[in-house]
């Protein structure tokens, strides 16, 4: 970790052209991709700490996001993108995250925080009146539960 503070430190400059355009190389390395992503999350929370940009800060963990690839480490990117989104009032982005989110933690089967991502999205999508969505990802956690319930009693017969 301290190397990582170090670098982070050093890298700043590097990494806010990138994050700011929102724009990641194919090109990088596995390492470099992780290294980068974790700059990213921790810039992410420094600025949100100082509840100066919370629109940055979501940016930033969306690139993160998209560095670390198919991981808890994502979906948790993702869920807290939504929260800051949601924060600086773009709550349209808000749900967007918050569905991208839930999708992946279904992938990767975790059941309680897709349920939990859509239910957030929906709140989201109805705070700027998009009813259609709201009604569609409150559908899809419930979904999820009832099927999660199904399967309860099942394993237990």
């Amino acid at each position: 970790m301290i190397r990582t503070k170090t670098f982070s430190a050093l890298a700043l400059f590097a990494l806010l052209p990138a994050a700011a355009s929102s724009q990641i190389s194919p090109d990088l390395s596995a390492v470099d991709r992780e290294i980068r992503a974790e700059l990213l999350t921790e810039q992410a929370y420094l600025v949100a700490e100082q509840r100066s940009d919370f629109e940055t800060a979501a940016s930033w963990l969306r690139d993160a996001a998209e560095l670390t690839g198919q991981s808890a480490e994502t979906v948790r990117s993702l869920m807290n993108a939504g929260h800051f989104h949601f924060y600086a009032h773009r709550s349209l982005e808000a749900a967007s995250a918050f569905n991208t989110a839930g999708e992946l933690a279904l992938e990767l089967g975790d059941h309680d925080t897709a349920i939990q991502a859509f239910r957030n999205g929906a709140f989201a999508a109805d705070r700027v009146g998009d009813s259609l969505t709201a009604r569609q990802l409150m559908a899809r956690s419930q979904s999820i539960k009832a099927e999660l319930a199904v399967t309860t009693v099942t394993v237990q017969d």
